[in-house]
């Protein structure tokens, strides 16, 4: 892979920021994302520019693809950088559903299994047509 260009201007979170002249007299954008969108044009809704190097301060085109959050997310996990978590860590659900084929993921509440939350939804469904 080449090498990372690193934006010098960083939020806390380590992204690289940009201030650009907006409705207000200026504005802060994601570096990653304002480059994505000069070369590409705006980024559909439902997705998000992912860093394929792993170094949020990057914005080398050649560094970044688009994704929905899950497969953010699911990168994230499968790279190690899920911040360290127990929930983020598990191969598999409580009842044994592998996360690979089953999950999906969520970036507050960890991998959720899809056969357990299909399962709890049919019996809320269940309870809530019985009363």
């Amino acid at each position: 892979m080449t090498v990372c260009r690193e934006f010098p201007v960083r939020y806390t979170n380590g992204y690289g920021k940009r201030y650009i002249r907006g409705s207000k007299p200026y504005r802060s954008v994601l570096v990653h994302r304002w480059v994505w969108e000069q070369i590409n044009g705006p980024i559909p809704e439902g997705l998000e520019v992912m860093h394929i190097c792993d170094n949020r301060a990057c914005y080398r085109l050649d560094h970044l693809r688009l994704g929905t959050h899950s497969d953010n997310m699911r990168d994230m996990h499968t790279k190690g950088r899920a911040g360290g978590g127990r929930k983020w860590r598990a191969t598999h659900c409580p009842q044994g559903h592998a996360h690979a084929e089953h999950a999906y993921y969520d970036k507050n509440n960890g991998p959720h299994c899809r056969v357990c939350d299909a399962a709890r939804h049919r019996e809320a469904r269940r309870v809530r047509s019985s009363v």
